[in-house]
């Protein structure tokens, strides 16, 4: 049983997956032979993004960019609640685990979408350790939730000193090492759950919109656009059922505490970082503003 707080938190992850789920699989519907690689690409463009992130605001306080700090120093997002996982080995150089139960999988298989949550699994992480080890890094993906083989995912990543010259080598493993990932865990602030969903939902859904256009013109925004509004009419589906099962009404304040976004976007500062192809503009026509309108808000 989840208490009511972390009920919230995996209503906030829901969106984000769901958001995936629809705006990936109109993609994967209605982009011929280019959806696979659009959807992979843009989910390699999102974990670069995070990695390269995460890598400047260890550099600029001070930590030591090596596996440990990547995995445990000012991460930019929490476990859901409901990932059950064993981390086998984790150290500067090495970080092995299991995952035996991820929400984002569930959905995804529940809905027939693994083929799609594949996609994500097999890019994401690699891509978010690749930019931060500066392609240094090895990542490896050996079992997937999301293919009805698995049933647990296997991630081995390793990033070793012999493979950095002398320079790189005193950023990443220098002296003193530990006590910059202790001190920096007291120092470092993690972002909250909430603004962790919120910036990856912004991310991700910038990106499938990015490399859409990219590779179909105004033709792939069209499809982006009409992955929004299936996600509008499933948002407000599962925010009503989140509502009634919580005994609650569908209000501004079960709003803020239930979905990621900021549900006015003029009031969400990351858009003026990724509003090219009009992304703002987008997600407000067709996601937001019929989401408000449905919900009375």
């Amino acid at each position: 049983m989840y208490n009511l707080d972390e009920i919230k938190l995996q209503n906030q992850q829901d969106c984000l997956t769901r958001m995936y789920m629809e705006v990936a699989g109109s993609i994967y519907e209605n982009a011929g032979r280019k959806a696979e690689g659009i959807i992979r690409e843009a989910v390699r463009r999102y974990g670069a993004d995070r990695g390269k992130e995460l890598k400047e605001k260890h550099l600029n306080n001070g930590v030591k960019t090596n596996l440990l700090s990547l995995f445990t120093v000012g991460c930019d997002c929490k476990d859901d609640p409901r990932v059950r996982k064993n981390i086998i080995e984790q150290n500067e150089q090495v970080r092995l685990w299991e995952v035996y139960t991820c929400p984002m999988a569930d959905m995804w298989n529940r809905n027939g979408k693994g083929k799609l949550g594949s996609f994500y699994c097999e890019e994401c992480t690699h891509a978010l350790v690749n930019a931060y080890t500066e392609e240094k890094g090895q990542t490896n993906l050996s079992n997937m939730l999301t293919c009805k083989r698995d049933n647990f995912c296997r991630f081995s990543v390793y990033f070793r000193p012999a493979n950095l010259i002398d320079e790189k080598k005193a950023l990443c493993f220098g002296e003193n090492k530990e006590a910059s990932v202790k001190n920096a865990l007291h120092t470092m602030e993690t972002v909250d759950f909430k603004q962790s969903v919120n910036s990856m939902f912004i991310k991700l859904y910038y990106y499938l919109l990015e490399v859409s256009k990219e590779s179909l013109g105004e033709e792939g925004v069209c499809i982006v656009a009409l992955g929004l509004r299936k996600l509008a009419q499933s948002t407000v589906n599962a925010i009503a059922l989140q509502a009634d099962h919580t005994g609650n009404p569908t209000d501004q304040k079960f709003i803020d505490k239930n979905f990621p976004l900021n549900i006015d976007s003029n009031n969400e500062p990351l858009w003026e970082r990724y509003n090219n192809h009009n992304a703002k503009e987008l997600i407000d026509i067709n996601f937001l503003i019929p989401l408000r309108k449905q919900l009375g808000i």
